[in-house]
């Protein structure tokens, strides 16, 4: 039993040492300009067809490869969409251990780390390293130009652009001598020009001293090139300087004293010319007269109308007597004051179930039945949420719960939740109504 544990492990060994037998070497390091070519090296030991290689290479996600080389062919179908049509693998080259891989056109966005991955078709063999690809774009040389006076001295500005990574910005007099770090570093004022993720230079000092070249650098961390703008400042450009500043002094302080007097002007011109438009003129304020007073007569004209209707309706008032053999089981006939209330409990005995009877409905009817004439009625609801009141035919089906509306013989309106309909069919909304506290029920019989 021990022989047999000792030939396992033997085996497992042995196992191990083959599945290490690709090697993948590769340089830590590549840089190349933009818009250029590169190639980055990857090595695996000779001897290897290209037909039983895998070779993946990937920036970042395994399944998103830069490119891929598989069962003998290339697989673009499978390749990132940004590096498509720009690289290119030497299967020709495999036997003698090379897999390097070839970008053309290289823009800002393929910088970075990127990795080789090689693994054998035939068993699980694999390795992989890893190459640093520095993008680097040679900016253009730099112009410095002489701007305004500024805190007792005459502004310089150095610009450039085109640079990738950030360059190294240094100023120095014409012996050499630092001028000290400009306004954001040794690096300068920087910004990223669109489209391409280029750094344009922009960068400034304040100089004093006349009679003195001034040098601007500009360093490339990763080429070591330098690109160098310089100036010669003489005396005679600080007096003019001191001419020029004073003038224009002068010319500022006349031009905003000129500016304030004019927008003073304008201003009160503004504020006279709007309110001169917003006083109405004697045409619109005769016509607005005239209306107000027709408004007036209107009101006063409908008000002894609705006086007038009300009074007439008045004239058709008759008393109604609920009659208790149709109420609802659920519902109680009060005397003080006079009116109707639900109960959570029907009365014993429970009165008979006779045909007049609402059996589910809550509802009871008037006892003499209106079949001529103008009749009308009030209802106080008080403070009441939800009620519904009206009128009910002969065809109206008391058992039951029946469907609330003209079609089936009832001409009701209801009040729910702060809102009033008439139960029509469909319903109908009755809009411009407050809470109502008593409501009148007009039946005209003669008019339809």
């Amino acid at each position: 039993m021990e022989v047999k544990w000792t030939l396992t492990v033997w085996l497992l060994l042995i196992r191990a040492a083959h599945l290490k037998n690709i090697e993948v070497r590769t340089e830590p390091e590549v840089i190349a300009g933009l818009g250029q070519s590169a190639i980055l090296p990857c090595t695996v030991d000779s001897g290897h067809q290209a037909s039983s290689l895998q070779v993946r290479w990937f920036k970042t996600v395994y399944n998103v490869p830069v490119h891929l080389f598989k069962d003998g062919v290339n697989k673009p179908e499978e390749q990132d969409r940004a590096y498509l049509d720009r690289t290119r693998v030497f299967p020709l080259e495999f036997s003698s251990g090379n897999v390097s891989l070839q970008i053309s056109g290289i823009p800002v966005r393929d910088n970075g780390v990127y990795t080789c991955y090689v693994q054998s078709s035939g068993d699980e063999q694999f390795a992989d390293g890893e190459v640093s690809l520095k993008v680097a774009a040679l900016g253009e040389h730099p112009l410095i130009q002489m701007e305004e006076y500024h805190s007792g001295g005459i502004r310089l500005r150095c610009r450039s652009t085109g640079w990738y990574p950030n360059p190294l910005v240094a100023w120095t007099d014409g012996k050499g001598r630092g001028l000290g770090n400009p306004p954001g570093g040794s690096e300068g004022n920087k910004t990223v020009a669109p489209g391409q993720n280029l750094v344009d230079v922009n960068s400034e000092i304040t100089v004093s001293d006349p009679g003195d070249r001034f040098i601007c650098r500009i360093t490339h961390p990763l080429l070591k090139q330098t690109r160098v703008a310089v100036l010669q400042l003489t005396g005679d450009a600080f007096r003019t300087v001191s001419v020029l500043l004073v003038a224009f002094c002068l010319l500022l302080c006349l031009t905003l004293g000129l500016s304030v007097l004019l927008i003073h002007c304008c201003r009160t011109q503004y504020f006279t010319i709007k309110e001169l438009r917003l006083r109405p003129s004697v045409k619109v304020y005769e016509k607005f007269k005239d209306d107000l007073r027709l408004q007036r007569e209107l009101l006063v004209r409908e008000r002894k109308l609705m006086k007038t209707a009300y009074h007439r309706i008045r004239m058709d008032a008759v008393t109604v007597t609920l009659d208790s053999g149709t109420m609802n089981p659920y519902l109680r006939l009060t005397e003080k004051p006079p009116g109707i209330r639900g109960e959570s409990s029907p009365p014993d005995p429970v009165p008979s179930n006779g045909a007049a009877r609402f059996d589910t409905l809550p509802a009871i009817l008037g006892s003499e039945p209106m079949v001529s004439g103008r009749h009308y009625w009030e209802v106080e609801v008080g403070d009441a949420g939800h009620w519904i009141l009206g009128v009910a035919g002969d065809a109206a089906r008391r058992k039951g719960e029946p469907r609330l509306s003209d079609e089936e013989g009832f001409w009701l309106i209801r009040w729910r939740e702060g809102a009033c309909e008439a139960l029509t069919s469909p319903p109908q909304p009755i809009t411009s109504v407050e809470r109502p506290h008593t409501v009148g029920v007009h039946l005209l019989f003669d008019e339809g």
